[in-house]
């Protein structure tokens, strides 16, 4: 039986690199949240803050003086959704989405979205993949990717995760100026070491 994976892609809408610079407004500036880190700073330590994507249940904590939400996105039709989060200083970005299927997600259904990922990528100046590896996260394998790439002229490093947990399937992209990636692991792994899911579903690993 062969399985059309296409409208799943379709539906996906994924993964261009935010570096097609959805962190960033109009003039290619990150937003500006000086103020509000301020605040926070003066106020003492900020709380960390939780964030829940609705469809998934998929939950996550950031620091509020390190990273700031631009967009939390739902879209019903395609059963997705998007959070964007940056930072002020670097113009750094944690691109979170999720979308839920009718079925099981296979680890096939992820490699092939993987790929199709790359391929949007891939038209990005200067493209380059570094590294491919799995690793285990939310119980389940998820396919980590690093690459590189151009934004405005300017080096830029990627690491994009993906992953399916029954119905789900879950991404987490972050991007950074290659001037800054060597300093950012701390602030990236800060969030992604709280992503949980209310019920992790074992799903293939191969």
């Amino acid at each position: 039986m062969t399985i059309n994976h296409k409208p799943h892609l379709i539906a996906l809408l994924l993964l261009l690199p935010a570096l097609l610079l959805t962190a960033c407004d109009d003039d290619g500036e990150a937003p500006d949240t000086t103020d509000q880190a301020s605040a926070d700073q003066a106020d003492g330590e900020a709380e960390p803050e939780t964030m829940t994507m609705d469809l998934t249940g998929l939950s996550f904590q950031t620091d509020p003086s390190v990273w700031v939400v631009d967009a939390h996105e739902l879209d019903p039709e395609n059963q997705a959704e998007r959070a964007v989060l940056v930072q002020s200083e670097t113009g750094a970005y944690l691109d979170v989405r999720t979308q839920s299927f009718d079925q099981v997600q296979t680890a096939e259904d992820r490699d092939w979205i993987v790929e199709d990922k790359l391929f949007e990528a891939s038209t990005m100046p200067g493209f380059e993949e570094l590294s491919r590896e799995t690793i285990e996260l939310l119980g389940a394998e998820a396919v980590v990717v690093e690459f590189s790439g151009l934004g405005d002229g300017e080096p830029w490093r990627f690491r994009d995760y993906s992953l399916v947990s029954g119905k789900h399937f879950i991404g987490l992209q972050f991007g950074a100026p290659s001037a800054d990636w060597s300093t950012l692991d701390e602030d990236r792994d800060a969030v992604l070491n709280t992503f949980e899911l209310p019920e992790t579903t074992p799903s293939p690993t191969s």
